[in-house]
Order: C-alpha cells, then structure tokens, then sequence
C-alpha cells in the first residue's frame, strides 16, 4: 500500500509539473538565431537587389497572337529542315531537336549566326533575336 501511495505521489508531481504555464519568449529560438557576418541574415532593400531588365524583342508566341505592324525585332529559336527557315517559340528534346510550340516561317537571307546541323536540320542552341517584319504570314528578316 505504502509503494502505491509513493507512486501516486510521483505521479501526482509530474502531472503537476506538465501542466504548469509555459513561459513565452520573443527571444528567436537558436535555430532561426543569424551568426554574426551571415550574409543569408543580412537585411537588404529593394534597391540593393540586381535589377532585371526586360526581355528583348517580341515573342514568336505574342508574334503570332497579335498582328505586328512594321519592323520588329522577334525573340525565338532559329530552325531550318526540309520544310524550311522557322523562328519557334522553343526546342523539343530530341536529336535532332524539334521545333516546338508556336512557330513563324522565315523567309530567305543570308544565315549570320552559330547553327549546331544534324540530319539535315540545322537550329539555334541558344535564343536568337532577328529584326524584320512579317509580310503575308511569312518574317522576312531585314538584310
């Protein structure tokens, strides 16, 4: 019986224990806490963030929504094949690549640009930028 009543007791004095008001701290617990110098914890303004400029050019995909009056300069892939000279809005992931998304057809000049060719297609690796206008559905890039 006496072992019983000691267990109780202890019981009794943990479960008073528990419940007991927690203390609250505005204090950031040690793992949100910045060491000293950390440049992760350093504050920083909108006007010490890198600016981002514009993209250049128009889209093929916004090229090819809205008609374009006069001389632009037009943002996409560059793709040549058998069917033709076209500016794509991107590049499918085969190999040869594919052209992929919204397209223009591109009419003739003169090829000033690094071109990756395989198989008879020849494309851009990176985004191009040609200035031209279209005429009848066709970008005819100035010369």
């Amino acid at each position: 019986m006496k072992r019983l009543s000691v267990v109780l007791l202890i019981l009794a004095l943990i479960a008073s224990a528990c419940t007991g008001a927690e203390s609250v701290s505005t204090e950031p617990a040690a793992a949100d806490a910045c060491l000293a110098g950390a440049p992760e914890c350093e504050d920083t303004s909108s006007s010490d963030l890198p600016s981002t400029e514009p993209e250049r050019g128009v889209s093929v995909v916004d090229a090819t929504e809205q008609p374009i009056d006069g001389a632009f300069e037009l943002r996409g892939f560059f793709f040549a094949d058998g069917l033709g000279a076209r500016m794509c809005e991107t590049l499918r992931e085969s190999f040869p690549p594919q052209c992929g998304g919204a397209f223009i057809p591109v009419g003739d000049f003169d090829v000033d640009m690094s071109l990756s060719t395989e198989a008879g297609v020849s494309w851009t690796d990176e985004v191009v930028y040609l200035e031209g206008q279209i005429i009848g559905g066709i970008f005819q890039p100035l010369r």
